[in-house]
């Protein structure tokens, strides 16, 4: 008996513009699919994903209206300038979250300002900047946060996170990261949290210690507050773990959204290749085999995180691998 069908549409460059689903009506007249949902995709000339608009269909005047909406625009490297979520009743806005990015001469992320939505007003309230410091090597030594006071007008000093970096398997994350409050009446910083993400390799076995820690201010020490470990059999070859001898090159927006398309070059001619996604705890959450275009699609509705990007040739072995932020 039938009970649920998908449909997409792809554009002229294979991509999907939209999913449909339906559900089979039984009354009172059955033999037919009825609309249920859909989500809509817009992408712009480089094939970089703007726009994925969540909507529901309404029986009453047979429409479509949108639930949620995410929009994104990018610079002329494809990388994301500013992202957007918005929040619809009624096809009006009733909440949204805003970002944008700007990076140093380096492409490096060094500033994000954030906004909420102002549904009475219709307009976007600044929120949060961050500001980040990078040490030579290219990693994140830390950053700092700024909120908006909205009766001076101004940006006020809130926090920092201060980056360490010990871990042998993947030397780019920081091991020790620890936030502190700033307070205007001592003009001090206050410890707040401590972040622990820490790999001992014991050859065929990886072990990865993760937690948290809160400072108590009556002990003047760290506390635990959560605290994971994970014992990682090794699947990759040493190989993995450096950085890929042949110069392929992805064009992909770095924080990436769920379902963006990539496209990658300089792929060796002649080798199956497949796409692999994995999380930090290294279980494989995607795996795609790359057209012969070099390009690939990302898998809908991951959830946001870290997550590392892989692509392996049958006799090349790993020819490039990239940490992802989701979001």
């Amino acid at each position: 008996v039938n009970s649920e069908r998908i449909l997409y549409a792809y554009n002229t460059l294979s991509q999907v513009f939209e999913v449909i689903s339906q559900h089979w009506k039984s009354e009172p007249t059955p033999g037919n699919f009825e609309n249920a949902s859909r989500i809509f995709y817009e992408y712009d000339t480089m094939g970089n994903r703007t726009l994925l608009s969540s909507q529901k269909w309404v029986l009453q005047t047979n429409t479509w209206q949108t639930d949620n909406e995410t929009a994104s625009t990018y610079d002329t490297n494809g990388k994301v300038i500013s992202f957007e979520s918005r929040n619809y009743v009624n096809e009006i806005q009733i909440s949204g979250y805003r970002k944008e990015y700007f990076y140093n001469a380096s492409g490096q992320d060094e500033e994000q300002l954030s906004y909420n939505y102002l549904p009475g007003v219709g307009e976007w309230r600044p929120l949060s900047r961050d500001l980040q410091y990078f040490n030579p090597d290219g990693t994140v030594d830390y950053f700092k946060r700024f909120n908006w006071n909205e009766a001076a007008q101004s940006w006020d000093l809130y926090s920092r996170t201060l980056h360490e970096y010990q871990n042998i398997i993947h030397p780019e994350e920081p091991s020790v990261s620890t936030t502190q409050t700033w307070d205007d009446s001592t003009l001090t910083w206050n410890n707040l949290l401590k972040g622990i993400s820490l790999y001992t390799d014991f050859g065929t076995v990886v072990l990865l210690d993760v937690g948290q820690q809160i400072w108590n201010p009556l002990t003047a020490a760290y506390e635990h507050f959560w605290a994971f470990k994970y014992y990682l059999s090794k699947i990759f070859t040493p190989a993995d773990l450096t950085s890929p001898p042949v110069d392929v090159s992805c064009q992909l927006a770095n924080p990436v959204i769920s379902g963006a398309s990539v496209t990658c070059a300089s792929l060796p001619p002649g080798e199956t290749i497949f796409a692999r996604l994995t999380d930090l705890a290294g279980r494989t959450l995607f795996c795609q085999k790359i057209s012969n275009d070099g390009a690939f699609t990302m898998p809908q509705y991951l959830p946001t995180g870290l997550y590392i990007l892989t692509l392996t040739a049958e006799q090349s072995g790993v020819i490039f691998k990239e940490k992802l932020v989701v979001k």
